[in-house]
């Protein structure tokens, strides 16, 4: 909220005002007179917006990946499955196979047609089916597309298998090794239609996978299993990385068995290890000689500690490097990850003890893969044990080389003693598969938000490949004002450290009442019992405690019954960081000084503290630096908003997650006095998410326990019953254009009450434009002020309901400079501009002004090119922005544009720019404000008949061929001179509307070209407008190698004259030729303030009473010559603010 001690009050009579709520009046110009259209559309009529779920996408999608199914159907295949269930393994091998891979005719199981390519196979004659030889290109059990007649293909061959023989796991590892090293031509695996002849290159970003099933170890070796070198022996990668034996990364892969002594058999882990580490394409033996294009895979970044209690105690534990950790794929050449699934009891459990295993092996232990004795092979503690044979020998030990080759083969290892684990275990691996080949075609490693404050900068994102997120914090040469090029602390590696106590995690939620721990199941509320409960089938399965810990951030059910997570961090996509140290909301009543003093950082006083929304379901709360004992990037808080956790939390469990928004929306904090006590309070959105928002007490992080949950929710509407009035609220906050970490929405009202004051956001039940004052002390009641009912809504017949409208987030003014708010101006998604009366000290007096007509309604061109009449209503989605005009009133100004759905990203309705006097006279006696409203701003329109030069408002125009300087777009605009009086009648005659101004627009010059991004102050009168072209994706579905969005973003920054709508005086850009009329210019803020290496320096002068001697760093802010920095959103929506590097 800015205030003013001081403006200019000017009198004036008072327009009559055309009061309606069902009609929507237009006061015609040529006629003087009133025309009214009665409007028939109800909220009950309109469809609601179809809010996007997640960010743009590229124009292709991946490759196909191809499988292999490798299966057992030796003679033990006919035994029990177990002591206590008389069912034939054989027999539950057919039924898991059909319940994923379906039935070849009515049911398709779990994969869609066209999802996967697959080849297979059987150890003892491929199940004696037609034409399905060892795995040989050209035949029936090939690669092909999985459809049509291959899968009913498949479906005889599940049909026909039978338990005989013996189990040749070597072999079958070797041929499916062979296979995929097929020498170029139709049949080839890596052909993009095998069967058919092709001239172009084979994708060579296509993935391979092996899915291997047996019930035990293996036997029936041949003289080809023997003699193939694997993981004990040192090699050079295909990429160049040396393999070595002698390395301490590598004691998890390898083993004193697997060299080329050709006496003895290979083990199955030197055969994964081998599929893994070859090029299978490298041009060799007429193979094609394909590019290194398969995109790695990784799902832990950075280094990672497996500690055992014998290393920790003498701290020389190893940390795994990210290319070494089992959890990873780095291979971008031609390979098979190994996927391997024991059946059975003979194949889940491995021997105590013996001759030639002699270590004390933890058995049953492996159920996360990581587990049982991971940390130790890691470590080197234990080695694995000694399976080199000529012949029968040590069978039962082998069963552990099926853990061994998924490790070796960066793959997984699924032990299945039952029916359904099995069934659960072929569902997990194809789970992956297709996750991992999905994924990557949408655009990753995406920034989404950064904030720059003193000596450190901050930065949030995501990684698309698994929906992981990034926050971290890197430090700012206080001499040079260079960012470091390393982490201060990243919060994401933190939180996914290998010795980090998930137990200990303060998980907080609401449970209709107070605040409480998220931790147990037995402690829910029964909505949120009864929602974790359920699978994404909406079936009960038990599972609640499970859930509730995977959302906590266990990891020992992922790639399991749960979906794979690359970070226990989720994606920040919309939601902006919020920085929150030393109270700073510039009070001087009721003690304030002394809060100040209390909880200011150092001392004993508050965490510094960054917050924002991922869509894992919390808001997060990190330290923002070392405050000993807690260190920077150390998470204190994670709250589940109660909405959430009655609702859709329970999906990001399931393996077939699909992307969705959950907290989304940006959080913000003020200071507001409650309860005889200073309190700094935090709000916080869901966005796209969800509707509704919550209200919690951050006033002291040292308050962020089990003990105090209770106290620390002030008040969460987001439950699944949702207020009728309430919508998705995703409009940025409002910002105290002077102190960046002050919200402009926690207030004092004039009632003496503190409040959060809101726009209702978008698709609320009653789909109509609400200001929200919700009360944060005594009951916390809810102040509901609409043109459609007043202070009770209206369910329909309102002429402002509809489509998902609600009101976008409002600017707050203090007229009289008390501290309390007296306007309010709020926009809608119709493009109505409204103005609040708040000024009354009885609360049942506020009101919507101007009779509950909008102060303005913005309405553009049905195309680009020069004005003739405005007939397509502009979506507000920002918040005005406000100054004292010259001659008395407000100068009020406001952007249009959206992006809120899929469609929004490519539209290229034309947005625009207005500057609206208010000049509404008021007057303050006894510190009361009483404000007599006068005229509305009637659209600009041309009068039929007249010249344009009768509108009321004054057209700027930016040119639409921008000038190029220094590599960098340029835009000049007009000074067209704005005509304001005192003098004006207060009526809409032509001589009057010819005579008087009421204000200025502009319409920006490129397609699509739209505000998302509130205005902040410049210099003076000057302010900025960042302008956005939004990313775009498409739903293309070619399969490709490259994943090219099919737009980019595009930002665009302009210094303009609020009062006038005309170029600064003196201009702001550092250009090679002064050119005065320029306006505008085009940044690329994802390059300039997120990458490292920024692009060409481009300045601001600054001017006024700013920093006059200081340039102001636009695209560069690491150069040295920067000493304020602007910091332009590198995303839709994003804050842009200044921050002062000194």
């Amino acid at each position: 909220m800015k205030s003013h001690s001081r403006i200019n009050i000017r009198r004036q009579a008072k327009m009559p005002n055309v009061t309606s709520k069902v009609e929507v009046c237009n006061q015609s110009l040529t006629a003087i007179g009133t025309t009214c259209l009665l409007l028939t559309l109800s909220a009950a009529q309109a469809a609601p917006l179809s809010l996007s779920q997640r960010p743009p996408g590229n124009g292709s999608v991946a490759p196909a990946p191809n499988v292999i199914i490798t299966v057992d159907d030796s003679g033990s295949m006919a035994w029990d499955v177990s002591s206590t269930d008389a069912r034939s393994k054989i027999s539950l091998l057919k039924e898991s196979l059909k319940t994923q891979f379906g039935n070849g005719t009515a049911n398709s199981g779990k994969i869609p047609d066209k999802r996967i390519r697959l080849a297979w196979q059987a150890m003892h004659n491929n199940g004696g089916a037609p034409n399905a030889d060892t795995l040989t290109p050209g035949k029936v059990n090939a690669m092909r597309s999985f459809e049509g007649d291959h899968r009913k293909n498949f479906n005889t061959f599940v049909d026909s298998l039978k338990a005989d023989n013996g189990t040749p796991s070597l072999k079958m590892m070797r041929q499916a090794h062979d296979y995929m090293r097929t020498p170029a031509g139709k049949n080839s695996p890596w052909a993009d239609v095998p069967g058919t002849a092709q001239t172009t290159p084979y994708m060579a970003c296509r993935r391979t996978y092996h899915v291997f099933m047996t019930d035990g170890a293996w036997n029936s070796i041949t003289a080809a299993d023997k003699g193939i070198p694997g993981d004990s022996i040192s090699k050079t990668l295909p990429d160049g990385t040396s393999y070595s034996v002698m390395s301490n990364q590598t004691k998890v892969y390898r083993d004193a068995y697997g060299d080329t002594d050709a006496t003895h058999a290979s083990s199955f882990a030197d055969l994964a290890f081998r599929s893994w580490a070859t090029d299978l394409q490298d041009g060799t033996n007429s193979t094609q000689n394909m590019a290194n294009s398969v995109n790695p895979l990784t799902k832990k970044g950075g280094t990672e500690t497996f500690e055992t209690p014998a290393c920790k105690s003498a701290s020389n534990c190893i940390a795994t490097q990210e290319y070494w950790n089992p959890k990873n794929d780095p291979a971008t050449w031609q390979h098979i990850n190994t996927y391997t699934i024991g059946f059975g009891e003979g194949a889940t459990e491995w021997t105590p003890p013996d001759a030639t295993c002699p270590a004390n092996w933890e058995t049953n232990t492996t159920n996360d893969n990581y587990g049982g004795d991971f940390a130790k092979l890691i470590q080197g503690s234990k080695v694995w044990p000694d399976v080199k044979t000529s012949d029968g020998g040590t069978p039962d030990i082998r069963t552990i080389e099926l853990w061994h080759g998924a490790l070796n083969g960066r793959g997984r290892y699924y032990p299945a003693k039952t029916a359904d684990d099995l069934t659960e275990a072929f569902k997990a691996i194809m789970d992956t598969v297709i996750d991992d080949t999905t994924q990557s075609s949408v655009s990753v490693a995406t920034s989404s938000s950064y904030l720059r404050l003193g000596t450190s900068a901050y930065t949030a994102g995501y990684d698309a490949n698994m929906w992981s997120g990034v926050l971290r914090a890197r430090a700012i040469d206080s001499v040079t004002g260079a960012v470091a090029t390393t982490d201060t602390w990243n919060a994401g590696d933190l939180l996914d450290n290998s010795n980090y106590s998930v137990a200990n995690r303060f998980v907080l939620s609401y449970n209709g009442s107070a605040g409480f721990p998220w931790k147990t199941f037995d402690s829910l509320p029964t909505k949120q019992q009864t929602q974790l409960n359920k699978n994404s089938a909406d079936t009960v399965d038990n599972k609640g405690q499970n859930r509730i810990d995977y959302i906590r951030g266990d990891r020992t059910k992922e790639g399991g019954i749960f979906r794979n997570r690359a970070s226990r961090l989720g994606d920040i996509v919309n939601s902006n960081i919020w920085y929150v140290g030393a109270p700073a909301s510039g009070y001087t009543m009721n003690n304030y000084a002394a809060f100040k003093s209390i909880v200011s950082p150092g001392k004993g006083g508050r965490t510094k503290m960054v917050y924002v929304g991922a869509n894992d379901g919390m808001l997060h709360g990190f330290a923002a630096a070392d405050n000993l004992p807690v260190k920077g990037g150390t998470e204190l808080l994670a709250y589940i908003p109660q909405g959430i956790a009655e609702g859709k939390l329970r999906k990001l469990t399931d393996t077939t997650y699909t992307h969705e928004y959950f907290v989304d929306g940006s959080p913000f904090t003020g200071d507001a006095y409650l309860n005889s006590a200073w309190t700094t309070v935090l709000v916080g959105t869901l966005g796209n998410g969800g509707k509704g928002y919550f209200v919690l007490d951050v006033t002291d992080p040292a308050n962020f326990t089990t003990t105090n949950a209770a106290n620390l929710v002030i008040k969460d509407t987001t439950k699944a019953t949702n207020d009728a009035d309430i919508g998705f609220i995703s409009s940025p906050p409002t910002v105290d254009p002077y102190i960046s970490s002050k919200s402009g929405q926690i207030v004092q009202m004039n009632n003496g009450r503190w409040a959060l004051v809101m726009g209702n956001g978008y698709n609320s039940n009653n789909e109509a434009p609400v200001l929200i004052i919700q009360y944060l002390d005594g009951t916390k009641t809810i102040v509901r002020i609409s043109p459609c009912g007043g202070q009770t809504v209206q369910t329909s017949g309102c002429a402002f309901q509809g489509n998902g409208n609600g009101l976008s987030s409002p600017l707050l003014v203090d007229l009289n400079g008390n501290g309390k708010v007296d306007v309010a101006y709020a926009g809608d998604l119709q493009g109505n501009l409204w103005k609040f009366n708040l000024s009354s000290a009885t609360p049942s007096n506020w009101e919507v002004s101007f009779g509950g007509q909008p102060f303005f309604v913005a309405k553009g061109p049905a195309s680009l090119g020069p004005r003739s009449a405005g007939t397509v209503a502009q979506p507000i989605t920002t918040a005005p922005y406000w100054m004292p005009h010259p001659l008395g009133g407000i100068m009020v100004s406001v952007g249009t544009g959206q992006n809120l759905t899929t469609a929004d990203q490519t539209s290229t309705t034309v947005a625009s720019y207005y500057g609206l006097w208010d000049n509404s006279p008021f007057t303050v006696a006894a510190g009361i404000v009483t404000i007599n409203e006068d005229s509305k701003v009637t659209s600009p329109v041309n009068i039929p008949g007249a010249t344009a030069s009768m509108d009321r408002l004054v057209q700027q125009t930016i040119n639409a061929t921008p000038f190029l300087d220094a590599g960098v777009n340029y835009y000049t605009s007009t000074s067209n001179p704005v005509a304001y009086t005192t003098s004006d009648a207060g009526t809409d005659t032509p001589t009057d509307i010819a005579a008087t101004k009421r204000g200025w627009f502009l319409d920006w010059s490129t397609s699509g070209q739209r505000v998302l991004t509130n205005t902040r102050p410049y210099s003076g009168q000057n302010i900025v407008v960042q302008t956005t072209i939004p990313k775009s994706g498409s739903t293309s579905s070619v399969e490709s190698c490259a994943a090219v969005n099919a737009t980019d973003e595009r930002s665009f920054l302009s210094i303009l004259d609020m009062i006038n709508g005309a170029p600064p005086s003196v201009s702001p850009f550092d250009l090679s030729t002064d050119n005065p009329a320029t306006t505008t210019m085009e940044v690329d803020s994802d390059t300039a303030l997120v990458q490292t290496k920024p692009t060409e320096m481009l300045v601001i002068k600054a001017t006024g009473s700013l920093l006059p001697t200081d340039p102001i760093c636009v695209a560069n802010p690491n150069d040295p010559r920067c000493k304020l920095t602007l910091d332009v959103g590198a995303h839709l929506g994003k804050r842009t603010s200044w921050r002062n590097k000194q």
